[in-house]
């Protein structure tokens, strides 16, 4: 009797990632992505499917649940039927909907006074690109030509876009982040800050932009300038630097609502607090600017009062891009679905232990999928970092017989904190997609036969 296996793709993926300008709009872009491809995985398993990638084996719902647990966009399961891979598709794609639709009403309840609600309700409709495919597959016909197969399939599906028209609205700003669709708040720009969401007067966002400043809870994302201002403060207590004082005039911004807390530093807030030259940010969109004008005026006192060798520097940063090489044709020589699974669980690890690794490095990982890293780090630490992720990545596959075992190549971009956030991705996938081709015009060794395995 035949068994069916099932793949399905979620997107929008890069663009939609890539449309940032804060570290929370990439961060949250990904974690959008990662949470409705749970839902579509989670929906498949309880239509019956059994889950082949994401491996969601010895996992507890917590775990699953868990937000630092990411999956990618493409789902591939088995079926004990052709009826119930089709029901299995359905139920994936129906989930995957509701998940969007959940974080749509999320930020609806937050920002609802300032929204425009018809165009708010026109736009929140039809985000999720859906797509699957599925094929039949038996001890005769094996599981790696069918798994070829439906990749091929899906391909094909891929191509027969559902193209739908858009509506757009004449002499409304576009979105700030990407341009594409009308902005969904009154008046097309807000005139103010918004309170407790990171949106500044003059920002014009759609509705995707919308969820992602203000759905999936109150979480102070460290910005670029914070990780790129962190060598300074850990460096406080070795140069002697009394921040008492400082710190208090930042705790006064806070309850002004211009300044937000990060996690866990021995700064706790926002790096735009050691920039003197942002200061006038600060009183950006305030009702009664004249509250911040005491407060940041003794901060430029405070700050004029240091060594020069004591000041903080200019905040650069580095952003890493980490991919797998080789990875379709190592899973192209999986022989079985149980292999594939257990390759899949082997990938959850590293992208675990690769969270663990930003973190001990004092960086912010915006996600860690299966091979896929991307994470923002101090300068000090983002070549140690890379030889970290580097080698938890070959040591994972110490006890497989891979005849040759896929490897880590590794991008670092150095940019200003100041530069727009879409172009230091840019950046990122740039140095990653040189690190995979910087020995291609190289006589090849034995080591490294495709010119992969860099770091740029």
């Amino acid at each position: 009797m035949s068994r069916y296996l099932l793949q399905i793709s979620l997107g929008p993926v890069q663009d939609f990632i890539a449309a940032a300008r804060r570290t929370r709009d990439l961060w949250f872009g990904s974690l959008l992505l990662s949470e409705i491809s749970k839902a579509a995985a989670a929906a498949v398993s309880d239509a019956g499917g059994s889950l082949i990638f994401p491996n969601f084996e010895g996992m507890t719902s917590q775990d699953i649940s868990d937000a630092s647990f990411n999956v990618a966009n493409i789902i591939l399961a088995e079926a004990d039927s052709e009826e119930n891979a089709k029901r299995a598709s359905g139920e994936a794609k129906k989930a995957a909907e509701e998940k969007w639709l959940s974080f749509v009403d999320e930020a609806f309840k937050i920002l609802s006074v300032h929204m425009d609600h018809s165009e708010w309700n026109y736009q929140k409709n039809g985000f999720i690109e859906f797509y699957s495919a599925w094929c039949p597959f038996d001890d005769k016909h094996g599981y790696r030509q069918a798994r070829q197969k439906v990749a091929d399939l899906l391909k094909a599906r891929k191509n027969l876009r559902d193209f739908e028209v858009w509506k757009g609205t004449a002499g409304v700003h576009k979105s700030s982040l990407d341009g594409c669709r009308e902005s969904v708040l009154r008046d097309s720009t807000t005139p103010k800050n918004i309170r407790g969401v990171r949106i500044k007067g003059g920002e014009a966002l759609d509705v995707i932009g919308c969820v992602k400043r203000a759905a999936g809870g109150n979480r102070k994302f460290p910005s670029v300038t914070r990780v790129a201002l962190d060598p300074w403060v850990r460096g406080l207590a070795e140069k002697g630097i009394e921040t008492t004082e400082l710190m208090s005039c930042c705790e006064n911004l806070v309850t002004l609502n211009v300044l937000s807390r990060v996690e866990g530093s021995a700064f706790p807030y926002e790096g735009t607090a050691l920039l003197p030259q942002r200061y006038a940010e600060f009183e950006a969109g305030l009702e009664n600017p004249e509250a911040v004008k005491p407060v940041t005026e003794k901060m430029q006192r405070i700050m004029a009062k240091l060594y020069e060798q004591h000041k903080p520097m200019d905040p650069y940063l580095a952003v890493l891009c980490a991919d797998g090489d080789n990875m379709g044709k190592t899973i192209s020589s999986l022989e079985a679905s149980g292999e594939h699974k257990n390759f899949s669980a082997a990938l959850s690890a590293f992208a675990n232990s690769a969270r663990n690794s930003v973190k001990t490095h004092h960086g912010v990982c915006v996600y860690a999928c299966g091979d896929d890293v991307l994470a923002l780090l101090p300068l000090d630490k983002a070549l140690p970092c890379a030889r970290d992720l580097h080698s938890l990545f070959d040591e994972l596959w110490t006890e497989w017989n891979f005849k040759t075992p896929p490897t880590l190549s590794v991008g670092i971009a150095i940019g200003h904190a100041l530069e727009d956030m879409e172009f230091l991705l840019n950046l990122g996938r740039k140095a990653e997609k040189l690190a995979k081709d910087v020995l291609a015009s190289k006589k090849k060794d034995k080591e490294n036969e495709n010119g992969k395995n860099g770091l740029a």
